[in-house]
């Protein structure tokens, strides 16, 4: 396993520690869930680390109760990587569901060293 997995691994299982079942990937992912994805990585040769922006985005189920969910979704990721700015908006993943699903999304920027 990379480096870059390893750490999208450890903020999945402290996102499920926080309350909110979270995956670093597609695979394993339910929903109600979390998914962790890299979305820019920038390599410093001279430093020798990987500063990674990943997007965190807790899936709700598209029912009543969404919006209650998606508030349990804020709480634990706000708990967990201490993001005080979130966005709602849906998510189209279809080998979960062929409708876009709520969701609330939000970013946190880590340091990989070793890269």
């Amino acid at each position: 396993m990379g480096r870059l997995q390893e750490a999208l691994q450890a903020l999945a299982e402290r996102l499920t520690e926080a309350g909110l079942p979270a995956t670093a990937g597609v695979e394993g992912l339910t929903v109600p869930g979390a998914i962790l994805a890299p979305e820019r990585l920038e390599y410093n040769r001279l430093g020798r680390f990987l500063e990674a922006t990943i997007e965190v985005v807790a899936l709700a189920p598209a029912n009543s109760y969404e919006l209650d969910y998606l508030e349990q979704a804020s709480a634990s990721i706000r708990a967990a990587f201490g993001i005080d700015q979130l966005e709602f908006g849906t998510f189209t993943l279809p080998s979960l569901s062929p409708d876009p699903l709520p969701c609330v999304t939000g970013k946190i920027t880590i340091e990989i060293t070793g890269a």
